[in-house]
């Protein structure tokens, strides 16, 4: 009984017998060992791993019906080298498999060789096979390292008032409902407050869109002392010998400025 060599694509189910079965074949099976040279003890094998099958088909591809050809074989050599040609072009992973044995091994197909050689037009055609192994990514076990997650940053809160609580901040309160420290200039203009470093508890602040808000005030303001110093004449009396000092209606301005930088 003739063997039927097939290749069967894995993807598509299509299947291609050879016309002719080949006169022969060979298959390597089982693992390779590894040499391992080992302290003292000298060389060891070990184990290695499963081999691939890695054989050269030598095959005809008649274009005559010979009484030898598998029933119903074609004799169109150029059939058949067509769809090995396209498989190896491609890289499909096929099945080779002989018919009545275990052979039946996962490959894909090298280029192909053929050749004319007796003025027949018979196709000698010869089919590298390549085992084929899947590759599987391993799966690795993590682990807790007791790192904590970063913390994802909240949206700004959305109020129009806030009542200011022990231990707040103007800039506190600026990132909390503006999503930005910077603006607590601006909110301190908004809420009429001289010294943005001075809130209190149970102080009421309006918090208007971020939009909405004042320009803050100079950051710098002059020391009272200056202003005071700026709005006062100074003479010099020489025939006492004395300095004279004439206080400006400005100062009475500042007394006021004073009383409100203490209130704020």
């Amino acid at each position: 009984m003739l063997r039927k060599f097939i290749f069967k694509d894995t993807e598509t189910g299509e299947e291609l017998v050879l016309p002719v079965t080949p006169s022969s074949y060979d298959v390597e099976h089982g693992r390779k060992a590894n040499p391992l040279t080992m302290h003292e003890a000298g060389d060891v094998n070990l184990p290695g791993s499963a081999v691939l099958l890695d054989v050269e088909l030598e095959c005809l591809l008649p274009a005559h019906a010979y009484p030898f050809n598998q029933p119903g074989a074609g004799t169109n050599p150029f059939v058949y080298l067509e769809r090995l040609e396209k498989w190896s072009d491609a890289g499909t992973v096929l099945r080779f498999i002989v018919s009545d044995t275990p052979v039946n091994a996962a490959v894909i197909l090298d280029p192909i060789r053929y050749r004319e050689q007796d003025g027949t037009n018979d196709i000698y055609c010869t089919i590298p096979l390549r085992g084929y192994r899947t590759l599987s990514a391993e799966t690795v076990e993590q682990k807790a390292t007791g790192n904590q997650a970063r913390a994802v940053e909240t949206q700004p809160e959305k109020q129009t008032a806030y009542t200011v609580q022990a231990g707040d901040t103007l800039s506190g309160i600026a990132r909390r409902f503006y999503g930005d420290a910077s603006l607590y200039g601006k909110l301190a203009a908004a809420n009429g407050i001289c010294n943005p470093n001075r809130i209190y508890p149970g102080q009421v602040l309006k918090l208007p869109d971020a939009d909405k808000l004042p320009a803050a005030r100079a950051a710098e303001q002059k020391p009272l002392s200056q202003k005071a110093a700026e709005a006062t004449a100074v003479t010099f009396d020489q025939t006492v010998g004395q300095f004279k000092f004439q206080a400006g209606p400005a100062v009475k301005n500042l007394a006021q400025e004073a009383l409100n930088r203490l209130e704020g």
